[in-house]
């Protein structure tokens, strides 16, 4: 069987979602790891240059910033955690399923960013990373297998970018953000007569490629200070994919 849903998916400054017309909220899925030099700073002024040339998922003008060729390669290693339990006075039939067991899975996520000066006023840059994704997996039999028994989101992004120094106390750039995404999900499926202990999976899974924008600009009023503003647009995405068991 196939199947098509749409999915929005968007990040402003630091905040990230993704929707499906089905109301099934997956923020938590939205990853900000795309520079390590922010993390440590708690993201503080990342759309200012703080995080260095990864600065431009947030603001990409920050890219005049960085002279000649730059380019960094991030790696940060998620160690997710988690773990369900069935609530007191939850129904007997249930309850003796269990809980969904240590349902995080780690992983290590990647995000590049390069800059290039072409002259005194034109930089050129490129910015890859992943702004969704992870799994969880608990138990294959669990008191919620009818909501869930694997979830994987994958996400690769691709933002190029044109930023000009318009004088010695402006800049701005733009470009667009071309973003692949995938999902797999799957769940128990109840069949009459069958025991939830066999129930068989049931999967939904689909791909699509969207594209967005990202723009901004930086304003250096005098030395020591700068101010920077960044946008990044939603990311529609028309998932085209297949339900099965």
């Amino acid at each position: 069987m196939r199947f098509r849903f749409l999915v929005a998916a968007g990040t402003a400054s630091l905040c990230a979602s993704v929707a499906t017309i089905a109301e099934v909220q997956a923020g938590a899925f939205g990853l900000r790891e795309q520079s390590t030099q922010a993390q440590g700073l708690a993201f503080a002024g990342a759309a200012s240059g703080s995080g260095g040339v990864s600065s431009m998922f947030w603001n990409p003008a920050t890219i005049t910033m960085n002279p000649g060729f730059v380019a960094e390669q991030n790696f940060t290693y998620i160690g997710l955690s988690s773990e369900i339990r069935p609530a007191p006075g939850t129904n007997p039939g249930f309850a003796r399923l269990g809980g969904s067991g240590e349902l995080g899975q780690g992983a290590l996520v990647p995000a590049g960013a390069t800059s290039y000066q072409m002259n005194d006023r034109l930089w050129l840059g490129l910015s890859t990373g992943a702004p969704f994704g992870l799994v969880t997996k608990p138990n294959q039999v669990w008191a919620g297998e009818v909501y869930g028994r694997s979830s994987r989101i994958f996400s690769l992004a691709i933002n190029p970018v044109i930023g000009v120094k318009v004088n010695e106390w402006l800049s701005i750039a733009a470009g667009p953000n071309i973003e692949y995404f995938r999902l797999t999900l799957r769940q128990a499926l109840p069949v009459p007569g069958l025991l939830p202990t066999a129930y068989p999976s049931s999967f939904l899974k689909g791909e699509s490629w969207g594209v967005g924008f990202t723009a901004g600009a930086t304003l250096t009023p005098r030395d020591g200070t700068v101010l920077g503003i960044g946008y990044r647009s939603s990311v529609h995405h028309d998932i085209d994919g297949s339900i099965g068991v």
